[in-house]
């Protein structure tokens, strides 16, 4: 199968050298089905000025294109009020001829496509008469998307309306051992998080609570992989709270280089908390989205310590982590204590690269797969 994988808000460069959880999943998920025999075109962002039109990444043809953000029309008559609904979708159908010409071009026999690119896979899929898949991970698709996919992928459905449920196929989030995998490394730190600084991935709580146990003359010491556009601002505040010598910052690291960097620490931490952010629509619908990171610790053989939501507790049992209640900041700083000085923490190791079976993208790629060919 040929499968056209539009991802046109996901940005992959030619290194993969400023991955975050969209990028591995993206790359990760199209790896698994090139190793199931099927071959995948990916569409992806073109962010910068040197990223090139068409590229290869490990053996996928990428085709990047702009990334267009239609703009809400406010108040205006109705006239002008048309003529600028008609401005805002332009983009697509722009975006949309062009995809057009890839898909005859390279023969594509379905479409599978992240609900972020709103309406171009639809558009393409009504045209070209194309069998169109949705993969869901957040609230962020539109209904005429989900009214025309043959099936929804989806982590949750709760975020659906229920008219959508009977279409909606459950996976999870998953992990490529080829990416991520134990190193053997000298342990210099006690734990590591891994992401881009999101708002509701807890950075705030993780410097609270090694400020805590330093108030108790523990001293702990923890690497944060990644970049992001809120990166600057915990760095301050690290700083702000005196605590330059607990918590290290590697900066951007090429996705190749990532698991070298985090088997220096003896586990992982992935405090979510979503009272933290102003952003998605955490009130509504609660914790929605499938947690990359824990799956990804558990492929690297890391114990975890994580926030204790429903989708998280399913992963995470007694003999690979420590679940705590969101933004308990106490109960999250001697969990942290805990694993890190478990005598078992090799066993827990070993256990967590065995539940990594349970998650891989080659799993969750097979079971997609499964569901495209029952038509």
């Amino acid at each position: 199968m040929r499968i056209l994988y539009l991802a046109t808000t996901v940005h992959l460069s030619t290194k993969m050298d400023d991955a975050i959880g969209a990028s591995t999943h993206t790359l990760g998920l199209s790896n698994a089905f090139g190793e199931l025999g099927h071959e995948v075109i990916l569409v992806t962002e073109k962010r910068f000025s040197n990223d090139r039109d068409k590229d290869t990444i490990n053996g996928h043809k990428v085709y990047r294109f702009p990334r267009y953000i239609p703009t809400a029309v406010k108040k205006s008559r109705s006239g002008i009020k048309k003529y600028f609904k008609f401005l805002k979708n332009f983009p697509l159908f722009i975006t949309s001829f062009k995809l057009m010409r890839v898909i005859n071009k390279e023969k594509i026999d379905c479409i599978f496509c992240r609900s972020h690119t709103l309406k171009i896979g639809t558009l393409l899929a009504i045209i070209l008469k194309k069998p169109l898949y949705l993969e869901v991970i957040d609230p962020i698709y539109t209904q005429i998307d989900a009214q025309k996919a043959k099936t929804i992928f989806a982590y949750t459905k709760g975020i659906f309306p229920e008219e959508f449920h009977k279409k909606i196929y459950l996976v999870t989030a998953g992990v490529d051992p080829a990416i991520f995998h134990p190193v053997n490394r000298k342990k210099t730190y006690d734990c590591v998080y891994i992401g881009a600084f999101k708002e509701w991935d807890g950075l705030e709580d993780i410097i609270l609570a090694v400020k805590y146990l330093k108030g108790l003359h523990l001293e702990i010491k923890v690497l944060l992989i990644g970049d992001g556009v809120r990166r600057y601002s915990i760095e301050q505040l690290v700083s702000s709270n005196n605590l330059t010598d607990n918590i290290y910052f590697t900066g951007k690291v090429s996705l190749g280089s990532i698991s070298k960097f985090a088997s220096q620490a003896k586990i992982g931490i992935a405090p979510y908390n979503t009272r933290l952010s102003e952003r998605g629509k955490f009130d509504q619908y609660g914790f929605y989205f499938s947690p990359l990171k824990v799956v990804e610790y558990l492929r690297m053989g890391l114990p975890v310590v994580s926030s204790n939501y429903p989708l998280i507790k399913k992963i995470i049992t007694s003999n690979i982590g420590i679940t705590y209640p969101p933004g308990n900041i106490k109960l999250l700083a001697e969990s942290l204590v805990t694993l890190a000085n478990d005598k078992n923490l090799g066993k827990k190791g070993e256990d967590c690269l065995e539940k990594s079976e349970k998650y891989t993208w080659k799993k969750v790629a097979r079971e997609m797969i499964s569901v495209m060919n029952k038509g």
